[in-house]
C-alpha cells in the first residue's frame, strides 16, 4: 500500500507538469487555458490528498522500524487496565515519531562530512531504539504475577546496555520513554497479580 501510493503521487505529479508545460506554450487561447487550469488544481488537490494519506503510514513504519509492533498484549483482554495501557503506548508512539524516544548526539560527522554523520546518527538512534524494544516486548510477553522484580531488573538492564552503546556519539534513550516501558510492564504484573489473586480466591470457594 505505502508503494502503491508513492507511485500514484509519482504519476499524478507528472501529468501536473504536463499540464503545466502545456498551460505556458497556449498563451492567449482563454477558453482552453481556463480548462487545463482547472484540471490542474485538480490533479495538484489529488497530490495534496495522496500525501495527506501517506503520512500516517510513513509515521507508522517509522514506529515499526524502531522495533515496536502491534501484538496481543497481556492487558487487552482487562478493562480496568485498558484505558491506562492505551493511554502509555500512545505516549510512546508519538514519542518515537516526533523523535523523542531518543536525545542528545545533536552534531555529527563521518568521513569529514555532516551529511553523512547525520545519516549515521539517525541510523543509530533505530538500531537503539530496536535493541531497547525488543528487551521490552519480551519482557511483557514472559513476566509472571511471581517475576516482576526480575522482569523488571531485565528491562532496566537494557535500557543500561544500550545507552552504553550510544555514549559514543552522544545518543541515550529519553528517561520518558524508558519511564513509560517500566510503566507498561508495571500495569501487566499488577493486572496478572489480580487475575491470580482471582484464581486462588475461586479456589478457596471451591473447596
Amino acid at each position: 500500500m505505502f508503494g502503491r501510493k508513492q507511485r500514484r503521487i509519482r504519476e499524478l505529479e507528472q501529468v501536473a507538469t504536463g499540464l503545466q508545460s502545456m498551460l505556458s506554450r497556449m498563451g492567449g487561447e482563454r477558453g482552453e487555458v481556463a480548462r487545463e487550469r482547472a484540471a490542474l488544481l485538480h490533479i495538484r488537490r489529488q497530490i495534496d490528498d495522496a500525501r495527506a494519506e501517506l503520512a500516517p503510514l510513513r509515521a507508522d513504519v517509522g514506529v515499526q522500524r524502531s522495533g515496536v509492533f502491534r501484538y496481543h498484549h497481556p492487558l487487552s483482554s482487562s478493562s480496568d487496565y485498558q484505558t491506562h495501557l492505551e493511554l502509555a503506548q500512545s505516549e510512546m508512539t508519538q514519542l518515537i515519531k516526533d523523535g523523542n524516544a531518543t536525545e542528545g548526539g545533536t552534531e555529527c560527522t563521518f568521513n569529514s562530512c555532516s551529511e553523512q554523520g547525520d545519516g549515521l546518527l539517525a541510523d543509530w538512534r533505530v538500531l537503539m531504539l530496536r535493541a531497547y524494544n525488543t528487551e521490552a516486548e519480551i519482557c511483557l510477553v514472559m513476566v509472571r504475577a511471581s517475576s516482576a522484580s526480575v522482569a523488571r531488573k531485565r528491562l532496566e538492564r537494557a535500557a543500561e546496555d544500550v545507552n552504553r552503546l550510544g555514549e559514543r556519539l552522544g545518543v541515550r534513550l529519553s528517561p520518558r520513554y524508558t519511564a513509560l516501558r517500566v510503566y507498561e510492564l508495571e500495569l501487566t504484573v499488577d493486572h496478572l497479580r489480580k487475575k491470580l489473586e482471582e484464581r486462588r480466591t475461586k479456589g478457596r470457594k471451591a473447596a
